[in-house]
C-alpha cells in the first residue's frame, strides 16, 4: 500500500475574478474532448447558450438533472420533477430573451436535441442534487477527468455564483464517478422530447393567423374591444350574467367533447391537489358552448366578487384550462394562496392578472415579487414578496366568461 501523500495542489474552480470560472473550464475542455457527462440539480439552456461555439465540437452531451421537490411517491415525484424542471427551463428562457431576444445559438441546440447529440434525463427516484462534469478527452493519453462540487449546469452556476468545485484527475477515481453516473443515468427518465417542446414554444415562427389569434385572445382576456385599451374602465358597465351552464350526465365519450366538470372553488382543495392534473371525479358536469376546443384539464368555476369586473362580472361562470403552459406573465389565472386570502372574498382561491419579478438565486430563478392585479381599479393588488415555494400555486388559465348562446348571439 502506497502511503506517500499526494502533494499536488487542488485545482479549484470557484468563479472568482482572478481564478477559474466553470464556463472557462468547460470551454477549454470542449476543445479537446469528444463528450461531456453532466450531473446537475438544475439545468438551464442559458448554460449551453454561454458555451455556444464550443459545445458544437463535442460528439455528445448527456445531462442528468433533478429538481428541488419534496414529493415522495415515484409517480408523483416524476410528475413534479418533470414539471419543475421544465418550469425552471421555461423561466430561464424568458430571462435569456432579455439579453438575447432572438435566442441566437438556439437552432443548434434544437438540432442537437433532435438528433440525440444532446440527451437529457431527469432523476425521479429521490431528491437529486448532484453536480459533476465528467469530460472525456479525444486522446487516450489525456483520458477522462471530472469536476465535482457545487455548480449547477446553469449560467449563474458557471459564471456568477461563488462556487467550490475541485478537479478529479485520478483515472481510478474518475472511473468510480463514471460508474456512479451510469447507474443513475440508467435509473433516470428520458425528458429530451419534453425539453424540445419547451424550447420550440419560444423559438418556432408564428404564422400571421396565429399572431392575430393571440392578439384577439389577449384583447378578449382584458375585456374586449375597446375596454382592453381603456386605462379607466367604467365598472358599472359590468353586469352579472344570469346564466348557469346546464348540468348534464355525460357518457364517457362525451366528457371533454361537449362538457367539462363544474368545480366549486369553496371546496376545491381535493380537485387541485396536483396542479398538473385536475381531479374530475365527484363533480357535476356542465355543457359548454365555446370556441375553445375542449380537452382534459378544462373545467368551469363560478367567480364571485367585483375585483375582476368588467372582464369577469360578479357571479359569472368561467371556463378555465389547466395546467398553465408557457409563461404566466400577463395572464389572468386562477391561483391558490397558502398563507393569505383574497381580501375581497376571504377565500384562498382568487382570479387575478399575474405579474412577477424574478432574480437568480442558487442556480435557479426565484420570484422576488408576485403581483396579482385586479381589473377593477377600485381594488388593490395582492403583492407577495420573497415568495417561498408552495406559498402560491397557479392552478389554471382563465379562458372566457360563459354565456347563454342566445345571449351571446344577441
Amino acid at each position: 500500500m502506497n502511503t506517500k501523500a499526494d502533494t499536488r495542489p487542488l485545482f479549484i474552480v470557484d468563479n472568482s475574478v482572478s481564478g477559474w470560472t466553470g464556463l472557462r473550464y468547460l470551454e477549454e475542455w470542449a476543445d479537446i474532448s469528444r463528450s461531456f457527462d453532466i450531473a446537475t440539480g438544475f439545468f438551464e439552456i442559458g448554460a449551453l447558450l454561454a458555451l455556444d461555439g464550443k459545445w458544437q465540437s463535442l460528439e455528445g452531451i448527456r445531462v442528468l438533472m433533478g429538481a428541488e421537490t419534496a414529493h415522495r411517491t415515484r409517480k408523483v415525484l416524476l410528475k413534479a420533477v418533470r414539471s419543475r424542471a421544465l418550469e425552471t427551463l421555461d423561466d430561464s428562457l424568458e430571462a435569456d430573451k432579455l439579453a438575447n431576444p432572438f435566442l441566437r445559438g438556439m437552432p443548434a441546440i434544437l438540432d442537437a436535441l433532435r438528433t440525440g447529440k444532446i440527451e437529457c434525463r431527469v432523476y425521479d427516484r429521490g431528491k437529486f442534487h448532484a453536480k459533476a462534469y465528467i469530460t472525456h478527452a479525444r486522446l487516450d493519453v489525456i483520458g477522462s477527468q471530472a469536476l465535482v462540487g457545487s455548480s449547477n449546469f446553469t449560467k449563474p452556476g458557471l459564471t456568477q455564483n461563488i462556487e467550490l468545485n475541485v478537479q478529479v484527475q485520478s483515472a481510478r477515481e474518475v472511473a468510480q464517478l463514471q460508474d456512479w453516473f451510469e447507474t443513475h443515468w440508467d435509473e433516470a427518465r428520458e425528458i429530451t422530447d419534453d425539453i424540445l417542446v419547451a424550447i420550440e414554444r419560444h423559438t418556432r415562427p408564428f404564422s400571421p393567423f396565429e399572431v392575430m389569434a393571440e392578439i384577439t385572445e389577449v384583447i378578449e382576456r382584458h375585456g374586449g374591444w375597446p375596454a382592453a385599451f381603456l386605462s379607466h374602465r367604467r365598472i358599472e358597465e359590468a353586469s352579472v350574467i344570469p346564466f348557469h351552464p346546464p348540468v348534464v350526465v355525460p357518457k364517457p365519450k362525451d366528457r371533454y367533447a361537449n362538457c367539462v366538470p363544474l368545480i366549486p372553488l369553496q371546496a376545491a382543495a381535493g380537485a387541485f391537489s396536483d396542479p398538473q392534473f385536475v381531479e374530475d371525479d365527484g363533480h357535476e358536469w356542465v355543457a359548454v358552448a365555446t370556441k375553445h376546443r375542449l380537452r382534459s384539464g378544462m373545467f368551469v368555476a363560478q367567480v364571485v366578487g367585483k375585483s375582476m369586473e368588467p372582464i369577469i362580472p360578479d357571479g359569472a361562470y368561467c371556463l378555465f384550462r389547466a395546467p398553465v403552459h408557457g409563461t404566466r406573465q400577463g395572464k389572468t389565472v386562477l391561483i391558490q394562496l397558502r398563507d393569505t386570502t383574497d381580501p375581497e372574498t376571504g377565500q384562498r382561491y382568487t382570479v387575478k392578472r399575474y405579474e412577477s419579478t424574478k432574480a437568480s438565486s442558487n442556480d435557479s430563478w426565484r420570484h422576488t415579487t408576485i403581483r396579482l392585479t385586479p381589473a377593477n381599479h377600485a381594488f388593490d393588488p395582492i403583492v407577495l414578496t420573497d415568495v417561498d415555494e408552495g406559498e402560491l400555486t397557479v392552478i389554471a388559465e382563465f379562458l372566457e366568461v360563459l354565456q347563454d348562446e342566445q345571449v351571446a348571439a344577441g
